[in-house]
C-alpha cells in the first residue's frame, strides 16, 4: 500500500468507527486541494469536535506507551486502558485511548444510544487479552 493511501485509509478507518456507534460521521475530502486548512473527519452530531488524524511509518511514541499499558494492565475483554502524558514544562496534559473507546465516549455524550447498548457494541470488537499463568 502507498504511504499516500495509509492515512486516507486512516481516515476512512476512524469515520467508519464513529458510525457504528450510531454517529453520523464522513470523511472530509480535499479533491487534491491540499491549499484548503480542514480537519478530517467531521461528526454531524458535534459540529465543534476537531478530529485530526496522522499516520505514520514510524510508530508514535504514545502509541506504543499505550500498548506498554494495555499488554501490561488488561485482563479482560472490555478492559480499556488510558495514557495520561505530559512534557517536560508543558501545560496540560494529554489523554490517549483506543478508538473505538473514543468513539464510544463520544456517542454517549451526545446521547446516541444507552451505555449498555454501547457498551455491547464495543465488547464485541474488543478481543479479551490472555491471562498469563
Amino acid at each position: 500500500m502507498a504511504r499516500s493511501q495509509s492515512w486516507k485509509d486512516l481516515e476512512k478507518k476512524w469515520s467508519e468507527i464513529l458510525c457504528k456507534y450510531g454517529l453520523t460521521a464522513h470523511r472530509v475530502s480535499r479533491a487534491g486541494n491540499y491549499q484548503v486548512s480542514d480537519y478530517d473527519v467531521k461528526v454531524a452530531e458535534m459540529p465543534e469536535l476537531i478530529s485530526d488524524c496522522k499516520y505514520s511509518i514510524h510508530s508514535f511514541k504514545t502509541n506504543r506507551l499505550l500498548d506498554e499499558v494495555e499488554d501490561k494492565y488488561k485482563k479482560a475483554k472490555g478492559d480499556t486502558a488510558i495514557l495520561v502524558t505530559k512534557g517536560y514544562k508543558e501545560h496540560g496534559q494529554d489523554a490517549s485511548c483506543d478508538s473505538e473507546f473514543m468513539a464510544m465516549l463520544l456517542a454517549y455524550w451526545v446521547g446516541v444510544g444507552t451505555k449498555e447498548d454501547l457498551w455491547a457494541t464495543y465488547s464485541k470488537t474488543k478481543p479479551a487479552k490472555e491471562t498469563k499463568e
